[in-house]
């Protein structure tokens, strides 16, 4: 009867315990872990896969909407990617989403296969993509670039990182947008 009890207390001090982990590593669905940085007409930092909806918690006072390359309006669960355009309470910024090269909102074996392709002078991956591989102003594909982008596809390499932030929910503690932000 005395080993029961100690065993029932064990077991329960585990399950205790391992639900504590799995409460700490959650994010809550109201908050996002990328900061974006607005620059030239250009909006960075927006997280491989994120959404529409994942804007709007960045910009959450403001009106948020975002089309597609063909001009098309996405809904808030449809992903975003290069090139697509960001409208932040109607100024339009061009999106730029680090590994997505060739603007299909995925990081993929595409990707960095277009880098290769403008690397060898084969293919021609514009401006967006230049800058969504991480190519400086002014300097042309690098096998660097390539590396980056295809260990980021595999996912040993986090190419948002200089985006990447704890999870920001703003609760009513922050007034939001303000017209200085544009």
């Amino acid at each position: 009867m005395k080993k029961t009890k100690i065993v029932s207390f064990l077991l329960a001090c585990v399950l205790l315990v391992s639900s504590s982990f799995l409460t700490l590593n959650t994010v809550a669905a109201d908050s996002v872990s990328f900061v974006t940085e607005i620059s030239n007409g250009k909006i960075y930092g927006i997280a491989l896969g994120s959404v529409t909806a994942d804007v709007q918690l960045v910009y959450y006072n403001a009106v948020v909407e975002v089309f597609d390359k063909n001009g098309n309006k996405l809904g808030k669960d449809d992903k975003i990617g290069t090139g697509y355009t960001v409208k932040l309470n109607g100024v339009s910024y061009a999106a730029i989403v680090m590994g997505d090269v060739n603007g299909d909102a995925k990081l993929d074996s595409q990707d960095y296969l277009a880098i290769k392709r403008s690397y060898l002078g084969t293919g021609y991956i514009g401006i967006w993509g230049h800058e969504a591989a991480e190519v400086k102003p002014g300097s042309s594909v690098s096998a660097i670039n390539y590396i980056k982008v295809k260990r980021a596809a595999f996912g040993t390499y986090d190419i948002n990182r200089k985006y990447t932030s704890e999870p920001y929910n703003p609760g009513d503690r922050d007034p939001g947008w303000t017209p200085g932000w544009v």
